[in-house]
């Protein structure tokens, strides 16, 4: 089967429904019946701190809500918000710290509910799926985003029993038409704390947030209370800092994501700005031809992206001759004109 290697960045689940072309009312009509509550769309991480529903949920995680209302001062200065986050997050001050355990329960919380509100219809990602594994093109997607949206379209796409959620780890990786590669976390992922009783705020203020490892990270049973059975857990996620993220998956994730790529030359980016160095460290070390490149992004990216793709050396000659049809200004875009052509491509290939 011919293989095809999609990675995903935020401005993939923000434009997940099908945006307006134009001043169509159909568009408008069909895009109001897919959304649940628009508020909960999910934001670029980098204007985060413009989400009307983000900054009201803060009321209610008030330690984290002193950092982000510290780092709104920077960015309203034009620093951007994942240097500013990560000059707290190498801190030495000890009350900036205290207060930084608390940062990925309220991001895990936030895109928890951005996950369950937003859309039970993510057309864009639907149609991703559908034109990729629905037809035969053994698929990888690999994302940095935390949210469950896409997790929840390719459970429609398991063989055997319906299942509304991926329930184990090995569940994203164990299938031989695709595999789910969450490379900075999930927020149905955690690790125990090892207690049972109180919040998990609660919990943190009270102990030491050690360092956990990679091959701690359990599915959790109920993502809104941060519970696996009894247990409470410590959201596993990477937090959103300039420069090397450092992977939050399991390493038989990574494992899986390395194997794949020796040997997919066909490569998809959507909405991802190619500045996760790990990411780019871990496509250069193991990508080794490039035959059909498509890339998806906001028109003021396109050249920025293509910058940063150039890191990496198997993706050099096609960036250089890569064609216009190959690269669109949205998902929602690619989705209408340029999916079936991409799927047309890469079965060819293969005849």
């Amino acid at each position: 089967m011919p293989k095809l290697a999609i990675i995903l960045g935020a401005g993939a689940s923000f434009d997940c429904v099908p945006r307006m072309m134009g001043a169509d009312m159909e568009d408008l009509g069909a895009r109001q019946h897919l959304i649940k509550q628009s508020n909960y769309q999910p934001p670029i991480v980098s204007k985060m701190l413009g989400s009307e529903a983000f900054n009201g949920f803060l009321n209610t995680h008030l330690d984290a809500a002193d950092i982000f209302n510290d780092i709104r001062m920077e960015v309203s200065k034009e620093v951007p918000f994942e240097k500013a986050l990560r000059s707290r997050w190498e801190s030495d001050n000890e009350h900036i710290r205290f207060k930084m355990r608390f940062v990925p329960i309220a991001l895990q919380q936030f895109f928890y509910r951005v996950s369950q509100a937003y859309t039970d219809q993510p057309a864009n990602y639907m149609a991703l799926v559908g034109q990729t594994v629905g037809r035969g093109i053994t698929t990888a997607f690999v994302t940095v985003n935390y949210d469950t949206i896409l997790d929840k379209v390719l459970c429609r796409f398991r063989r055997g029993p319906r299942e509304k959620r991926l329930g184990t780890l090995g569940s994203y990786i164990s299938l031989p038409d695709w595999l789910l590669v969450k490379l900075h976390g999930s927020v149905d992922w955690g690790y125990r704390l090892g207690v049972e009783d109180g919040a998990t705020e609660d919990l943190v203020e009270a102990q030491e947030i050690r360092d956990f490892g990679r091959a701690e990270i359990e599915v959790v049973d109920n993502p809104q209370d941060l519970r696996i059975g009894p247990r409470q857990v410590y959201p596993a996620l990477a937090l959103p800092v300039e420069g090397k993220y450092g992977f939050v998956c399991p390493p038989s994730h990574e494992d899986a994501l390395v194997t794949y790529l020796q040997d997919c030359d066909n490569f998809l980016f959507v909405g991802f700005s190619a500045r996760d160095s790990d990411l780019l460290e871990c496509l250069s070390a193991n990508v080794r031809s490039v035959r059909r490149l498509w890339i998806v992004t906001g028109p003021d990216d396109l050249e920025d992206v293509k910058e940063r793709l150039h890191s990496v050396a198997p993706f050099r000659s096609r960036l250089a001759s890569i064609l216009p049809g190959h690269t669109y200004t949205s998902f929602t875009d690619f989705a209408r004109r340029g999916l079936s052509d991409l799927t047309g491509y890469i079965l060819s290939d293969t005849e």
